[in-house]
């Protein structure tokens, strides 16, 4: 069975950019395609970032370059980046993954709205859904209940707990 067939199943895209591993570059995409969008949540967290990554330049230029050189090495050369995807997982792939299950809950969800338009064509006033919600509702309640008097039978053959303290409680209140 091919898994990509289905229009619901979401494919795996790569998203290594030129300069992906390079923290600033990333967080100055980050703040561009925020203002672009005009998410001011994403704006605001992408220029907070560019600026914290460039206090740390100011206050640590050669472990900076360092640290961008080794994240843009492991992000562009392939068995480094295949070593952390093993590890942590692949992003790309992931990030499919729940597009999937974006779009099967969208899907999902349509019959459910689908069923009830129709029942409330059937009965406006909405007496027979009370009554089918009513009778679903007292099935479901219905079985925990039947099985409660057996689970509760070794309790109600031997004394309660609490009778053991009743002599404590009697010496106590001076009776």
């Amino acid at each position: 069975m091919n898994v990509a067939a289905s229009p619901r199943v979401a494919t795996r895209h790569d998203s290594t950019r030129t300069f992906s591993g390079v923290a600033i570059a990333d967080d100055i995409d980050g703040l561009m395609s925020g203002y672009r969008s005009g998410n001011w949540i994403d704006a605001a967290i992408g220029g907070v970032a560019t600026s914290l990554d460039a206090l740390a330049l100011i206050t640590d230029p050669l472990g900076q370059l360092v640290s961008w050189g080794v994240g843009w090495l492991i992000e562009h050369v392939r068995p480094l980046s295949d070593a952390l995807d093993a590890l942590a997982g692949d992003p790309d792939q992931i990030a499919a993954y729940a597009q999937t299950w974006r779009s099967v809950a969208a899907t999902s969800r349509m019959p459910v709205t689908t069923c009830m338009r129709a029942l409330r064509a059937t009965s406006p006033d909405g007496s027979e859904w009370r009554l089918m919600r009513t009778a679903a509702t007292l099935a479901s309640i219905k079985t925990p209940f039947m099985l409660l008097p057996e689970a509760a039978k070794p309790w109600l053959r031997s004394p309660p707990a609490w009778a053991s303290w009743s002599p404590w409680f009697e010496s106590l209140s001076g009776t």
